[in-house]
C-alpha cells in the first residue's frame, strides 16, 4: 500500500508562483477533496498523477501544464 504525507507544487496549471501543499498523512485511512467548481480538485488529482506517472490525469498535453502566467519554474 501507498501511503501519501503530502502533494506540494507551483506553477501548476492555474496554480501561481507560491507553492501550494496538502497534507494527506492524517490518522484517517481516506482523505477526501470536495470544493467547489474551479477551486482546484483536478488539479490537486494531475498533480499527483503526473508527479507517479508522468502524465496528467486529464487529456491535457504537458506543455499546457505550466502555468500560462509565468511560464517557467513548474514544480
Amino acid at each position: 500500500m501507498i501511503l501519501f504525507e503530502n502533494i506540494r507544487w507551483k506553477n501548476f496549471l492555474s496554480t501561481g508562483n507560491q507553492f501550494s501543499e496538502i497534507n494527506l498523512n492524517t490518522n484517517d485511512q481516506t482523505t477526501l477533496i470536495i470544493g467547489s467548481n474551479g477551486s482546484g480538485k483536478s488539479t490537486v488529482l494531475d498533480a499527483l498523477t503526473f508527479s507517479l506517472f508522468n502524465k496528467p490525469y486529464r487529456k491535457i498535453s504537458k506543455s499546457q501544464l505550466v502555468n500560462t502566467v509565468n511560464e517557467k519554474d513548474c514544480r
